[in-house]
């Protein structure tokens, strides 16, 4: 059973810490890959300081969630508004969504579908009704073609390729949900 719990800086720190340098996760959140991010191997690891600063709670903005399966943290999950974020909504065509984000820290975790199953059951469980929208956003590398492929078996459609703020070739991918009758 996938569950999420809101994450603690206190608690959740150090295991975020670990997973952010571990290759399957830096290899596409890490400071290599991305400069302004965290985590990799040897000088670009992590650090609990930066976890601290770059996780905690001073980002009201975002807002971070443990993924637990069976009861055993497997990852990180996080949800934002897109228009709390100055120049978003214009670099992705978007406004009224939630963006989502995820990483699976624990490797045997990935590759066995687990990834839609989190997608789907934070964008309608947790993301959808924290943000009040009824769209939500993910912005996956082309080349993370696991990530992709999982958020469109959740449900998640290719609206477009871009290039995204840091360089990479980006996909935009939205999922939405007919906002319920009133009647």
């Amino acid at each position: 059973m996938i569950t999420f719990q809101p994450y603690d800086e206190r608690h959740h720190a150090e295991q975020l810490r670990d997973w952010l340098n571990t290759p399957h996760v830096y290899a596409w959140w890490g400071r290599e890959r991305l400069p302004e991010s965290i985590g990799g191997a040897g000088k670009a690891a992590a650090t609990l300081d930066e976890v601290h600063r770059d996780f905690g709670v001073g980002d009201a903005d975002t807002h971070y969630y443990m993924t637990l399966l069976d009861g055993r943290p497997i990852g990180l999950t996080q949800w934002c508004r897109v228009d709390d974020y100055a120049g978003y909504p214009e670099m992705l065509g978007v406004v009224d969504a939630v963006g989502i984000d995820l990483l699976i820290g624990e490797e045997g975790a990935t590759g066995r579908g687990i990834g839609t199953r989190i997608i789907r059951q934070f964008t309608q469980k947790v993301a959808m009704p924290g943000s009040g929208l009824n769209v939500a956003v993910a912005d996956p590398e082309e080349a993370n073609v696991a990530s992709w492929r999982a958020f469109e078996k959740a449900g998640y459609r290719h609206i477009k390729t871009f290039e995204g703020e840091r360089g990479h070739v980006t996909r935009l991918m939205m999922f939405s949900e007919e906002p319920a009758s009133s009647n």
